[in-house]
């Protein structure tokens, strides 16, 4: 069960509650235009480092998240350079790694903004390029994960060579993590728009104590 949620990586974020008259019957409580230049504000936002999930290719590192022109903008660079946690005799697919080839940067809101319900939206413009993974997921805090439990409002990767856009829920088993997943070709969003992948796309999550859903505004 997600006790408390924190906010990975995106390039706007607003958090809704509702607890006041607005729009929906919510109000702003917390929000980040990103309209400053440097690192992302510390006092709301930290980063993952190293290598730290699902076999991925990247390093993450601070370095590759900046806010310029309103945005923060999280480049993927190709670098190679010495992994300073390599040990060859080590289990961990991170250490057995002797060097980094790729570089990125994972930006969260844990120990900084956590909420417990609301509406969370996210206005941002995603990479669609060939072994990209961009998301913008959401975990609990309070356990290990898969018993923190894991919302993702988007994700984009290919499933079966054919790229797609993912929504996933997750928890935690019995037998370890449970998912219920939605998928929608990429193709159902380049053929009504060629230009879709250069648009900022605004995505929406609302959860409630007994529900959880989402939606997406395009071309925002």
């Amino acid at each position: 069960m997600l006790k408390r949620i924190l906010i990975a990586c995106c390039a706007f974020a607003a958090v809704l509650s509702a607890t006041a008259q607005a729009t929906d019957g919510y109000r702003l409580v917390w929000h980040d235009e990103f309209d400053y230049d440097g690192r992302p504000n510390p006092d709301y936002w930290a980063f993952e480092n190293g290598f730290v999930r699902n076999n991925e290719w990247q390093w993450y590192q601070a370095q590759n998240a900046e806010c310029r022109d309103g945005l923060l903008v999280i480049t993927a660079r190709r670098e190679s350079k010495e992994n300073p946690g390599y040990n060859p005799a080590s289990e961990k697919w991170g250490e057995k790694r002797e060097r980094i080839e790729c570089t990125s940067a994972s930006v969260i809101t844990k120990g900084k903004k956590e909420f417990l319900y609301g509406r969370f939206v996210v206005r941002a413009r995603i990479p669609a390029a060939r072994g990209s993974w961009p998301a913008i997921w959401f975990k609990g805090s309070k356990y290990p994960w898969p018993s923190c439990g894991e919302v993702d409002l988007m994700e984009f990767y290919p499933r079966g060579g054919h790229a797609q856009i993912h929504a996933n829920a997750c928890w935690g088993g019995d037998n370890g993590s449970k998912w219920d997943s939605q998928a929608v070709p990429f193709t159902h969003f380049t053929e009504k728009d060629s230009l879709w992948a250069t648009q900022f796309h605004v995505w929406r999550m609302d959860w409630e104590k007994d529900y959880i859903g989402s939606s997406r505004k395009h071309g925002a």
